[in-house]
């Protein structure tokens, strides 16, 4: 696990390849890498990495190259079939000179070329220099787990782990991306493969980038991998040979990342799908697991009875912490600059606090990120399902002409509003409409008139494209959600949160192995049809008498944040200073009325709005780190 940053020069420009920019560009990130730094440079290219050690402790620096240094490789992530590969490749008489899991790659793609991408199972953000092609390849893990960004001019290719690197060439503007910005306020998070910096792009999950020598540095981006959720499903699988099929693919998921030279615990919610990984690793482990949880004060959201009595269960090493938010004021700039471009996802305070924890006792975690996309375990799935059986009997005309009415004079927040969007829209909008918390006319009354750009229809291709056609209305949620919001939002959330305190984390429930299994399974043993309690159903049988009984019928929960609690004590002063302050106020992107609207319907108890006012707090806490 590392972060890493590059330069390719196209004009043979010696002077920034000599200067010490990609050093100061790479220590941005001395979080990722406390243990160790390394660059490379020839004439037309610097590469930099920071690392943080966890396999070959000694052996494992990075750039690394083979032998007569025909290739460089840098790879922020883990290689979990590494061993595989090496078997493989001796066999064929590579010669490896160390144990760590990047040479996997470099004698890979001597022996495969750029198919050595295609034959690694892990998490990886990695970069190959062929230095006999002149080509730079970048490749990104299949569903996004490690960041990638990147900066293509006439001049030079950078890429980076994080953008705030980049932000160190002098050269990357910081202008917004007003499209971008829009996305934001909608989602909150930014789809790829952009950026809040028109300078500066996300290279897609699944994706690898080649920068070729010829002319000035051309570009092709192409996709490796994709989640098939398409393909037919087998129906002629019997349920409990399944079972005993996806219980196999999610142990193994679970041992092949316990690899690790230094000490390894979990991250554990509560939940099904954390509860589930502790499970599989405690089965594989000879000592104790050690486990980590966090808790609040408001009874409504605090998980660690469950975590508690799952760490019992499965006789771990717990530990837990409580937040509160008298500290929040001095976290939340901290995190908004690790964070980059603005981020809303609250749970990103509890997901920091956890990792802190964890960190004072172990250098690698495992999670259950993923287990809701994988497993059809949303809410929201079950309930647009549910929904869809009695409101689209109704013409979608009629409902267009008195609820879509009703849903335009009906302010922003008020209780009630959000099922009169979902019902006056077809199936295959309905979806984006749950997704979004500040819909059309309310960004452009949010977003002033310079400013405002429409949303990107971003699930269009899912819920309306010709590839898509024939696929279950669950299972275009799943893939949807697996290619937008998982790498987006959740992953995002996880990777900086945990790298800002030097912590791996790894995520089983989305190993590609896993994926392309449950991707052959029928929809409806996921999610039961016609009731509102059904989700994860399969999951939950394949871990039964592995977790307690009252974790797999608990209700669904999720990572909350009592934000909407927080609102009402000390903490909306805070919230109050920053929003209308005359920094905020005056940096002409957001119309200061309908920002104190808002404010003031949530404070009155007439608005439930905490999403949207999280939202403005980080953005008005990420520019002051970024554009002030």
């Amino acid at each position: 696990m590392c972060g890493i940053v590059g330069l390719r020069t196209f004009d043979s420009n010696q002077e920034l390849i000599d200067s010490n920019l990609i050093e100061r560009m790479r220590d941005t990130m001395l979080h990722r890498g406390p243990d160790g730094a390394g660059v490379y440079r020839d004439a037309c290219v610097a590469l930099g990495q920071r690392r943080l050690s966890i396999v070959d402790l000694a052996g494992g620096a990075q750039p690394m190259s083979d032998a007569d240094e025909l290739v460089w490789v840098l790879n922020n992530g883990e290689i979990y079939n590494h061993l595989d590969i090496r078997r493989e490749l001796e066999s064929q008489g590579y010669h490896f000179r160390t144990d760590s899991d990047t040479e996997a790659i470099v004698q890979g793609y001597l022996a495969y070329g750029e198919g050595i991408i295609e034959r690694l199972r892990g998490m990886f953000a990695l970069v190959i220099w062929d230095t006999r092609t002149q080509k730079l390849i970048l490749a990104r893990d299949r569903v996004g787990l490690k960041p990638l960004y990147y900066h293509h001019s006439t001049n030079y290719f950078a890429f980076a782990s994080e953008i705030k690197a980049l932000l160190l060439h002098p050269d990357i503007s910081r202008e917004l991306d007003f499209q971008a910005l829009a996305d934001y306020f909608t989602y909150l998070w930014i789809p790829e493969p952009l950026t809040i910096f028109r300078d500066i792009q996300k290279l897609p999950p699944g994706h690898k980038l080649v920068c070729h020598a010829d002319g000035n540095g051309k570009i092709e981006i192409s996709r490796y991998w994709r989640w098939n959720m398409a393909q037919s499903e087998n129906r002629n699988l019997r349920y409990e040979d399944a079972l005993e099929a996806l219980r196999f693919h999610i142990e193994d998921a679970v041992k092949v990342r316990l690899m690790s030279d230094v000490p390894l615990g979990a991250l554990l919610s509560g939940g099904v799908d954390s509860s589930a990984v502790v499970a599989m690793m405690a089965r594989n482990s000879s000592i104790p697991v050690r486990t980590f949880s966090i808790g609040f004060e408001v009874a409504s959201h605090d998980e660690r009875e469950y975590a508690r009595e799952v760490a019992q269960f499965c006789g771990t090493e717990h530990h837990e912490l409580i937040v509160t938010p008298e500290a929040i004021d001095e976290v939340l700039p901290k995190l908004a600059h690790q964070y980059d471009e603005p981020f809303a996802d609250a749970s990103m305070l509890p997901t920091y606090y956890v990792c802190k924890m964890a960190r004072q006792h172990v250098t690698v975690a495992l999670g259950g990120d993923g287990g809701d996309e994988v497993f059809a375990g949303y809410d929201r799935y079950r309930k647009l399902l549910y929904w869809s059986r009695y409101v689209d009997k109704i013409p979608l005309r009629l409902r267009q002409m008195t609820l879509g009415v009703i849903d335009r004079v009906t302010p922003q927040g008020i209780p009630g509003k959000r099922p009169i969007q979902l019902f006056s829209r077809s199936p295959e909008r309905r979806y984006e409409v749950m997704l979004r918390r500040f819909q059309h006319h309310e960004l452009a009354a949010l977003l002033t008139p310079d400013v405002f750009q429409p949303a990107r229809p971003i699930l269009n291709e899912w819920m309306e494209g010709d590839a898509w056609n024939g696929m279950h209305y669950q299972r275009k949620m799943q893939q949807a959600d697996l290619e937008l919001y998982l790498p987006a939002g959740i992953l995002v959330k996880v990777d900086r949160a945990s790298m800002l305190n030097s912590l791996e984390v790894r995520a089983p429930l989305i190993d590609h192995v896993l994926l392309d299994f449950v991707a052959t399974l029928p929809h409806e043993w996921h999610l039961k049809p016609g009731t509102l309690n059904t989700g994860k159903a399969m999951f939950k049988d394949a871990i039964r008498g592995l977790v307690p009984e009252r974790v797999l019928t608990r209700p669904k929960s999720g990572f909350r944040v009592p934000i909407e609690a927080w609102f009402k004590g000390n903490f909306a002063d805070f919230l109050r200073g920053v929003l209308l302050s005359s920094e905020a106020q005056n940096r002409g992107y957001l119309n200061p009325a309908t920002v104190k609207t808002l404010i003031n319907r949530q404070a009155s108890g007439i608005g439930h709005l905490p999403d949207q006012l999280w939202a403005l707090l980080m953005f008005e806490l990420w520019a002051r780190q970024y554009l002030d």
